[in-house]
């Protein structure tokens, strides 16, 4: 962020004289000039306008207050190199140590600027500047001339105290400043706080000459982390000196992991080609391969392929290679594993194949390959999905039947109205969905679903195209049920507009009036009043008014016993699924699809 505000100097350089010129007019100071006065000896101070300086001091401005961005006038001098006003200020009593609003020292931007301005350093050692003093983002003048490749300063700051040991100082790949470093006793294995050496960092970065340095000092080639960014020569380097090939990093990653995560051929072929295991997993069972064809590096994957990687290895999530493929769309790699006899019936543990995933990303390529493979369209994964639920735009122009349903009867038009999807809910209907088709057991409809998870849009959808406004299920529950015991007050009331049933009762007694109040929605509860809602109709035992004065009671107590007896949604409640008393197959249906 300095950086920004340096940069944008020259900018501003007109305010200081456009400041005195009006000041002369008006010949005199007022009160409220003083920021003014602050800001333009900040834009003279980096702009080099000495004699400008010069008369804002001596019309009041204060050398150690800082402007608007939080830097004083010796700091934006020293920072832009102009030595003759550095000594200005310091003789009108700047204080060299003082780094503003972000403990940038005047010696650390020194230091630190584009072109590491030596003089200026030497002043302000000279003047007392702390050599090792830290800014804001825990770096010292000597890492920031480090990082820049100032050697000429980094050796007068080393030849005044500077520790040579704090961490960042070889991050840049200065061969020169690496070397003066290491000869001052800087240590080659000592570890930043992201817990990087030297050596790992000069690797990361491609800097030959200075790796070559350091391991030539005794720095540890075998520190995990080294081959991650690609650099042929490095890695080269690295194993002639003993570098081992299949160790893995913290985080379960070999080299080879690493190259083929990132797409780096060449230091695949040289990793494979030092015994390099293309078949071990990483921390989630997954080889070089799995990552590969994960990121869609054609190149990479077909190596890999020609050195004999195991196509089919499924990783510790049940995984294939292709699976992984056509999860992220990548066609080609997809073809290139199907052609070497990868399985495209292989599944994951959710048993979802690679046509699933493909389709639940949308990818329209990666669909139309798995279709001209043979796919059969309706085949149904364990939640009771088939890949129409999941891509019904696509699927249909295919063929697949619009009212094939998986468990229970669950419709694509079901699964579609309780995630909310309009246009697939809009399609589905246009090609002849059920719009009142009900599940097998329960008995819901898509509008109970869609009411269920508070969408408006779909329920006006499907009441557009017919469907039944007071339809009950199983156990007698309506839309205008289940609307008013979530509290989805926009979707009862666009029920109520269309004149839903405000006095239907469920099988165990309850009205809409009874939920709500029950579940403590006060705004439903007086909108339903105001709607001719029944304030006396009792369910068996109480009346909606006692069940509202019971209400601080009843929130107290467990999930399970939440609602009065009977109050609770068979299939769901608050977004939870009541599984109690349900059929395995209702088990699964309700708590892996719904939820």
């Amino acid at each position: 962020m300095w950086k920004k505000i340096f940069k944008r100097g020259v900018s501003r350089k007109g305010k200081a004289n456009s400041l005195i010129h009006r000041d002369s007019k008006e010949g005199t100071e007022q009160d409220g000039r003083v920021e003014d006065l602050q800001s333009a000896l900040s834009s003279a101070a980096q702009n080099g306008q000495l004699d400008l300086i010069q008369e804002l001091i001596g019309r009041g401005a204060e050398v150690n207050e800082v402007d608007n961005d939080g830097f004083t006038a010796l700091q934006l001098a020293a920072g832009t190199s102009h030595l003759d006003i550095t000594k200005f200020l310091i003789s009108q009593g700047a204080e060299v140590n003082n780094g503003g609003n972000l403990s940038l020292t005047p010696l650390r931007l020194a230091a630190g600027n584009d072109y590491g301005h030596l003089e200026v350093t030497k002043c302000l050692i000279s003047q007392g500047a702390a050599v090792n003093r830290s800014s804001n983002d825990g770096r010292t003048p000597l890492q920031q001339a480090a990082q820049n490749g100032h050697l000429d300063v980094t050796k007068v700051l080393i030849s005044h105290g500077a520790e040579v040991n704090k961490d960042d100082n070889d991050d840049y790949g200065h061969l020169d400043v690496t070397e003066c470093l290491i000869s001052q006793g800087a240590a080659v294995n000592r570890s930043s706080n992201d817990g990087r050496t030297p050596l790992q960092q000069a690797a990361q970065n491609g800097h030959l000459d200075v790796t070559k340095v350091l391991i030539s000092q005794g720095a540890e080639v075998n520190k995990d982390d080294n081959d991650d960014y690609g650099h042929l020569d490095v890695t080269k380097c690295l194993i002639s000196q003993g570098a081992a090939v299949n160790r893995s990093s913290n985080e379960g990653r070999t080299p080879l992991q690493q190259a083929a995560h990132k797409g780096h051929l060449d230091v695949t072929k040289e990793l494979i080609s030092q015994c390099a295991d293309f078949n071990q997993t990483n921390s989630d069972g997954w080889t070089a391969l799995h990552l590969a064809a994960s990121k869609g590096h054609l190149d990479v994957v077909t190596e890999l392929i020609s050195q004999g990687a195991d196509v089919n290895k499924a990783s510790d999530n049940g995984w294939s290679a292709l699976y992984l493929a056509a999860a992220a769309g990548h066609v080609r790699v997809s073809s290139a594993l199907l052609s070497q006899q990868a399985e495209l019936a292989t599944s994951n543990i959710i048993h979802w194949t690679e046509f699933h995933t493909a389709t639940e990303r949308g990818d329209l390529d990666a669909i139309k390959d798995q279709v001209s493979q043979g796919t059969e369209l309706d085949k149904a994964g364990s939640f009771g999905w088939t890949a129409l639920h999941i891509a019904a735009n696509y699927l249909l122009g295919q063929g697949a039947e619009v009212a094939k349903g998986g468990v229970d009867d669950i419709s694509p038009l079901h699964v579609a109205a309780f995630v909310g999807h309009c246009d697939v809910t809009e399609h589905l209907l246009r090609r002849g969905a059920k719009v009142n088709g009900a599940t097998k057991e329960k008995g819901s409809t898509a509008l109970h679903v869609g009411v269920q998870n508070g969408h408006l849009d779909i329920t006006k959808c499907l009441l557009n195209h017919g469907a039944e406004i007071d339809a009950t299920e199983n156990d007698g529950w309506t839309p205008l049920h289940i609307a008013a015991q979530n509290g989805h007050i926009d979707v009862m009331k666009y029920l109520l507009q269309q004149l839903a049933d405000v006095s239907k009762i469920t099988k165990k007694g309850s009205s809409a009036l009874h939920l709500s109040a029950t579940n403590g929605h006060t705004d439903v509860t007086r909108y339903l009043l105001e709607h001719g809602a029944e304030v006396n109709l009792s369910k068996p035992g109480k009346t909606a008014l006692q069940l509202a004065a019971e209400q601080d009671q009843v929130h107290g107590m467990s999930p399970d016993t939440c609602c009065a007896e009977g109050q609770k949604h068979p299939s769901f409640t608050n977004g939870r699924a009541d599984t109690e008393g349900l059929t395995e197959d209702e088990k699964k249906v309700f708590n892996l699809v719904f939820l």
